[in-house]
This record gives structure tokens, sequence and C-alpha cells, in this order.
């Protein structure tokens, strides 16, 4: 039971990035969190509290992505009967619109680096999350480049 778990909630924080990175920000709430959610970004990130308002967040925060690419490595699951703990380090590329012409090419815009401390629940629908903590790593959350105006303060940064 224990690795069927383990997978399973690899999985889905697989897919949390997978969702994200394919801009399908509608299905991230109900596909990977529980109703009651409680999800904290970091410094100077309102914390969403249930879906609607994640789900709101996500179209707020990724409407000048013009791409990305979230990377998980490192996971810890520990697993007690239908609840369980994760933490997994995130490495996470934006590249943001701009209304310069600019290379399909070009370097990437910036570069985030943390860890995320997940509390799951299996429901019905599977394994989810209950609880997410995001944290950096290092000072601020930029592991490189440089936030656009409209994103100073965000993170810490």
């Amino acid at each position: 039971m224990t690795l069927d778990a383990e997978a399973a909630i690899t999985a889905l924080l697989t897919r949390y990035c997978t969702l994200l990175d394919s801009g399908r920000l509608d299905e991230i709430a109900a596909t990977i969190f529980t109703e009651d959610l409680e999800e904290s970004h970091g410094v100077g990130m309102a914390t969403s509290h249930g879906r609607e308002q994640l789900t709101n967040w996500f179209r707020t925060i990724c409407a000048d992505w013009e791409g990305s690419a979230h990377f998980i490595t490192n996971i810890d699951i520990e697993v007690n009967g239908a609840t369980a703990r994760s933490r997994c380090y995130f490495q996470a590329w934006h590249w943001f619109k701009s209304g310069e012409s600019r290379p399909s090419d070009r370097d990437v815009d910036l570069v985030t680096v943390g860890v995320y401390l997940d509390e799951l629940r299996l429901t019905d629908a599977g394994w989810r999350i209950a609880s997410r903590r995001r944290r950096n790593i290092g000072s601020s959350a930029i592991g490189m480049g440089k936030l656009p105006g409209a994103f100073q303060g965000l993170g810490g940064s």
C-alpha cells in the first residue's frame, strides 16, 4: 500500500507541473488539491483558501507568462494511512510576455528555486494536496533573472 501511495502522490506532484506549464490553470485546483485547500506561495503572496481562490490566483499570476517550465526533484513522502506529507525541491523557469519583438530562443526571464511542503489526504478521487507551503531557497525567490516591474516585491524579491 505504501509504495502504491507514494507512486500516486509522485504522479500527482508531476501532474501539477504539467498542468501549470501547459496553461491548464482551471484544472489545477480541482484535480490536484482538496476543496478546503490552503496554499501559501511564499513571501509577498496571498495565501489561497479553497479551489476558487487558488484558480483565480493562478489566472492572475500566470496572465503575464508567455511560458514556464516547472521541475521537481528529491521527492520525500511519508504515508500514514489516509494522510501523507511530502517534501520536494522545485525549479521553475518563466518567460514573460513582452510588447516588443523577442526571439523565440531567448534566455529565460526568471528562474526560482525552492521547496514544496505538502500535506495530503486520500479522497474518493485519489490523493489530493490539502495544504501546500512553497518556500524559497536562498535570499529571494529569484535564482537568476529579474522580475518585470509589475511583479516587483512578490516572493520577497
